[in-house]
């Protein structure tokens, strides 16, 4: 019989993009989950389900069930924790609960932005089994932008005499929210659903007053007035690697887009000051269209304790999304596991159309890291699966702050004859400054441990990339250059990753001595 009721509390700050998807479509290819008022929300079962996941991998199954409950055939249990929805922040950084009377036309402009349609949206293109653009399949994600905040309630139902460990339950499982891996809503492995915690709290009611039990129940999960602080920890080993990268652009560099653009003419850098300078050194404040400009995205600021909504203008940092850097992170970790599987098109032995269509397939010991689209599977080709397979390799994304911006103008080409079109021109944006930082998170294969030629090829492409043998972004801009990357996680799984990213860096040095040499 409970005696007592755990209540838990915790803010959530999105640090990229979260895409908590309805089920709906309508002008985009999904819709975000939301309120009676139109405004963003996190379904209770989702902040569920990852934090279920995740306690399975660090605690075991027979812990999870008697906290979550479990059904297996005739059997089962109801679970003893209850989830609340994720309710939005306003600008006053208070969670919005109840319908709100002056809904769709917010007074406040925080929420009014938030209950558009499209708060922000990620153009994405679909791919084959190959691993390549499938076609001309394009889609959209809808999301709100980082800074967005959200609050979260779990409750618990426990005996007074068990308070300390139904305590300590309650908060190893509130602890996950600090593991690699956690994400909300779709896409985690593609940038999406980063968050941090903030201001976890705790209290305890007795039941022996339930008009107190319900006014607290009646208050917004972002008001701690009664809670006592408590600290996140998460001392289980996860068995994730992390590997933080510091890259910086060698020359021009660019993520696709259509967004607004600073300015564009030939040879024109836009500075610091907010000018145009052309390469005459005059400042030129001419308005100019552009095709293609660097990919900016609104976020939300809590600088001063009020959130404000910053718009995606010229004055807004760069977004890296995350699968900008894991694709060719991908494609390039193939290339190395075929040649360190002898996988090489060889001019006096030429492989066959069989062999070429296999080795551009993602290997399955590849797909475990990688993960694979559902499609249904290539005659003769391994690596693609009807059922998919999601990727153990997480990429966060990148916000670079930028000042220098070059527009380039070029001819249209026709495809035919190879010559300029008449009078067809455009223009793109490119960033020349900057300082791309990302972080790669590995976890656990489901099976055993990662083989030593996957790290292998894994750790040559990253060298690659950090040297500046790997493009990032859109056409042949994007080489970058990068120290030594700044291992974490788990002891045991860091040390042979660590072994082998030194192995490939010498063996590196050595290939360079010796090119020098002859």
């Amino acid at each position: 019989m409970a005696d007592v009721l755990h209540l838990a509390r915790i803010t959530l700050e999105a640090q990229s993009p979260i895409s908590s998807a309805s089920g709906e479509t309508g002008l985009f290819d999904m819709a975000l989950a939301r309120d009676a008022s139109g405004l963003p929300q996190i379904n209770g079962a989702s902040l569920q389900g990852v934090l279920r996941h995740l306690h399975d991998e660090v605690h075991g199954p027979e812990a999870t069930s008697k906290l979550f409950g479990f059904a297996e055939g005739k059997e089962g249990a109801a679970g003893r924790l209850f989830f609340g929805f994720g309710k939005v922040h306003n600008s006053k950084n208070g969670a919005v609960t109840g319908l709100m009377t002056d809904a769709p036309d917010f007074a406040d402009k925080l929420l009014r932005m938030l209950a558009a349609e499209a708060p922000l949206e990620r153009d994405h293109v679909a791919l084959g089994h190959a691993h390549v653009t499938l076609g001309r399949g394009k889609f959209e994600r809808v999301a709100v932008p980082r800074g967005t905040r959200f609050s979260f309630e779990i409750a618990m139902w426990g005996d007074a005499d068990n308070q300390a460990d139904d305590k300590d339950a309650l908060v190893r499982v509130l602890s996950l929210i600090k593991h690699p891996a956690f994400r909300i809503g779709g896409a985690a492995l593609r940038g999406y659903g980063r968050v941090k915690p903030i201001c976890p709290g705790y209290r305890v009611l007795g039941l022996d007053d339930p008009e107190k039990i319900r006014c607290e129940r009646n208050k917004p999960p972002s008001d701690q007035e009664g809670f006592k602080p408590i600290k996140l920890d998460l001392s289980k080993t996860t068995r994730a690697v992390t590997f933080h990268l510091k890259l910086k652009p060698v020359g021009l560099w660019r993520m696709g887009s259509t967004g607004q653009p600073v300015r564009t003419g030939q040879d024109e850098l836009h500075r610091p000051d907010g000018l145009i300078h052309d390469k005459r050194g005059g400042p030129d404040k001419r308005p100019k269209d552009v095709d293609a400009a660097p990919v900016r995205e609104p976020w939300i600021d809590w600088t001063n304790g009020a959130g404000t909504w910053k718009e995606a203008d010229n004055g807004a940092p760069i977004t890296v999304a995350g699968a900008a850097i894991k694709g060719p992170l991908a494609h390039r970790t193939l290339y190395h596991w075929n040649r360190l599987n002898g996988r090489m098109i060889d001019a006096d032995s030429p492989s066959s159309e069989k062999d070429l269509e296999e080795w551009r397939v993602r290997a399955e010991e590849l797909v475990a890291l990688f993960g694979t689209p559902k499609e249904k599977k290539v005659e003769g080709a391994k690596g693609a699966d009807e059922r998919g397979q999601a990727a153990r390799l997480i990429v966060d994304d990148a916000v670079v702050e930028v000042h220098d911006i070059l527009a380039l103008d070029h001819n249209s080409i026709d495809r035919f004859s190879g010559g300029v079109r008449s009078r067809i021109l455009f223009s793109e944006e490119a960033a020349y400054s900057g300082c791309i930082e990302t972080t790669i998170t590995i976890l656990k294969p489901l099976d055993g441990a990662w083989k030593d030629k996957v790290r292998e090829a894994f750790c040559c492409a990253l060298r690659d990339l950090l040297e500046g043998r790997l493009a990032l972004g859109a056409k042949s801009l994007g080489y970058c250059t990068g120290g030594e990357p700044t291992f974490g996680g788990d002891s045991k799984e860091l040390a042979s990753w660590k072994s082998v990213y030194s192995k490939v860096v010498n063996e590196t040095a050595r290939v360079a001595t010796e090119g020098e040499q002859k």
